[in-house]
């Protein structure tokens, strides 16, 4: 096992995957600059052919934790200038990096497959991680197991609609390297 900056694996002698996991550096890398040599960085250790997995934090996620979480903390965000550039950044479908309820790079959903598109991928499919229950999650936790479990599988019939996306926290987009 290794620990390193996903930007700089050079050296460590690593080799090439069928699978590689990106999952927290395309949010915790505010420099656009830095989430492409992430993925770059990926791209070689994956093996033609093989499948790369992006996950990506939602502009929608703030809000989904205020209303999980509240209440008061709506109140607390919308008092808040960088929240409030947040929730711009949701209505104008622009990105947004800076302080929310954490200091990250936030995605718009249409902006995903745009900035997936620069690398040598196949897309496979984009998916809402947490789909239409994220908001619901406190309540489901108190369902019997045989009513929480169908909804689970009910669920994820909508986690790859696009007009379903924003319910989620994260999204995942999986893409094949395509052989060159």
């Amino acid at each position: 096992m290794f620990a390193a900056d996903c930007r700089a694996l050079d050296g460590l002698g690593l080799g090439q995957y069928d699978h590689v996991f990106l999952m927290g550096p395309l949010y915790h890398l505010q420099r656009k600059e830095d989430r492409i040599q992430a993925v770059e960085s990926a791209m070689e250790h994956l093996k033609p052919g093989g499948f790369l997995y992006c996950s990506f934090i939602l502009d929608f996620a703030g809000l989904i934790y205020d209303l999980k979480n509240g209440p008061g903390y709506l109140p607390e965000d919308l008092a808040n200038q960088s929240t409030r550039g947040l929730l711009r950044s949701i209505i104008e479908g622009t990105e947004y990096v800076g302080p929310a309820f954490t200091s990250a790079y936030f995605i718009n959903q249409r902006q995903i497959e745009p900035f997936m598109q620069q690398f040598p991928l196949e897309k496979c499919c984009l998916f809402g991680q947490e789909g239409i229950l994220a908001l619901y999650a406190n309540q489901l936790q108190s369902f019997p197991q045989e009513e929480y479990d169908l909804w689970v599988e009910t669920a994820k019939e909508f986690l790859e609609l696009p007009e379903f996306l924003a319910f989620s926290e994260h999204a995942m987009h999986i893409g094949r390297k395509r052989s060159s």
